[in-house]
């Protein structure tokens, strides 16, 4: 503690430092402009003078000399006033701060490597909660980023899952979803708090995350909870007998019947149960499908319906 009270100390003179350099620096740029201003001044009375010694000259008044003089006395100003330019450009281009600022950027880093120390010292813990699993004793040494034990959180509670690609096709867009836990909560709904964009390279599914809160403790920690990926008029879908689909290198097709024509479709697959193959695009509740014969069949055909 002592050591974080003295780099206070210093780094406080760093800055003291860096201000009064500052400070100084302004003022001076601001001297120098002063005496530009008063020297312009200066340059335009000397011009002026010349000018009156050139008329006066040139009437036969005044004499070489006088004209030579009020030259020089021109040329001289404007010299000094182009040498007090000079030093302003060199004072405002030149970094006189710098050994300031890297005193000051000294003190910084050694206040943030005295905090990162004593923060060492202090055992955290990522979340609130139950602490489980204590692996350490009195008075044992242990390093930095030691894992002194577990600490369940109980309110709220995450319930996790990996989903197939075709499962959390369903999920994306939706907001909740419906879960419970058998014998333990009846159904009920949980917003999403995550679902991955790419698939988990170890687990090879994508990660989906509820969450749910639990101010009893009821839901305990490991718990198997269902998850209803998707509600009960999501399932009523259209379906296909698997057979009645044509497979041509990638795409899947299926052929409808439009008074005698068969009309090839291209259609998108969903889930598959048993036997029937659920059809995302491509056909509409109604349509009459052609279930027999299609494998020889081309698109705009004519068919005869068999009785």
């Amino acid at each position: 503690m002592i050591q974080k009270d003295l780099n206070a100390v210093s780094l406080k003179g760093a800055q003291e430092g860096l201000s009064s350099a500052q400070k100084s620096s302004a003022n001076n740029v601001a001297d120098m402009k002063d005496n530009i201003t008063t020297m312009e001044t200066t340059v335009s009375d000397a011009e002026k003078a010349y000018n009156k010694t050139r008329n006066l000259y040139d009437q036969g008044q005044a004499s070489k000399s006088d004209l030579d003089a009020a030259e020089n006395a021109l040329d001289k100003v404007k010299r000094s006033l182009d040498s007090l330019h000079r030093q302003l450009k060199a004072l405002q281009e030149t970094n006189t701060l710098a050994q300031a600022e890297t005193q000051l950027e000294s003190a910084e880093v050694n206040k943030r490597s005295i905090e990162r120390a004593l923060d060492n010292l202090e055992v955290k813990a990522p979340t609130s909660g139950i602490l489980t699993d204590l692996n350490v004793e009195v008075g044992q040494s242990v390093t930095a980023g030691y894992r002194a034990g577990e600490v369940q959180q109980i309110n709220p509670v995450k319930i996790k899952s990996q989903l197939t690609e075709a499962s959390a096709s369903l999920v994306r867009g939706k907001t909740e979803l419906t879960f419970y836990i058998p014998d333990v909560l009846d159904k009920t709904t949980a917003p999403i708090t995550y679902l991955s964009d790419v698939i988990n390279g170890q687990t090879k599914a994508y990660d989906l995350e509820l969450e749910i809160p639990n101010p009893d403790g009821k839901i305990k920690p490991g718990s198997k909870a269902q998850i209803q990926l998707t509600k009960e008029d999501e399932q009523i879908v259209p379906v296909v007998p698997t057979l009645s689909i044509v497979r041509e290198g990638g795409d899947n097709f299926v052929y409808i019947l439009n008074g005698d024509i068969a009309e090839k479709r291209k259609v998108e697959l969903g889930r598959l149960n048993e036997t029937n193959q659920e059809i995302i695009s491509g056909v509409k509740e109604g349509e009459i499908l052609i279930t027999s014969g299609q494998h020889q069949l081309k698109d705009k055909d004519k068919v005869q319906v068999a009785n």
